[in-house]
């Protein structure tokens, strides 16, 4: 017997939190006139890639991939539960990734972020979320295994 509720509805939020972050431009730098676009694949300008960052690509497609992944595993709580700790992991080193490109890879520039720098955080609650809920379920199947 399987419980399979919110959480599917969380992990898919999450995963479509990570997909937009990772394929929509974060927000633009601006350092010494010239402006950068900034996404996950590196700062931009007009003339070309000024700063690659394939690592931190990587890490964002893959903590879109994995909630994706984790919604068909409802068989295996443990193993359900176990990559919700892994996408926690990633999506963390993701926020902190994002942070010091945006802030301390060129600490004299001005940064202007849009509304998708904050979508790694809504992921990483929905992804904390569902832990919890599947924590819970393993419960409630505890309990009718032990009343049977």
């Amino acid at each position: 017997m399987v419980i399979q509720r919110w959480q599917s509805v969380l992990l898919l939020v999450a995963a479509v939190m990570m997909s937009l972050f990772t394929f929509i431009t974060i927000g633009s730098i601006e350092n010494d006139g010239v402006v950068y676009s900034f996404d996950t694949l590196g700062l931009h300008t007009s003339q070309g890639t000024a700063c690659s960052t394939w690592a931190f690509f990587v890490l964002s497609l893959l903590s879109a991939l994995l909630p994706l992944i984790n919604i068909f595993k409802y068989n295996t709580l443990k193993l359900q539960r176990t990559l919700c700790i892994v996408e926690s992991v990633i999506i963390l080193s993701v926020i902190a990734i994002e942070v010091f490109y945006a802030f301390f890879h060129l600490p004299e520039a001005t940064v202007r972020l849009g509304w998708l720098c904050f979508s790694p955080l809504v992921a990483l609650i929905a992804d904390l979320w569902a832990h919890r809920l599947i924590g819970s379920d393993m419960r409630k199947l505890r309990d009718t295994d032990r009343l049977r």
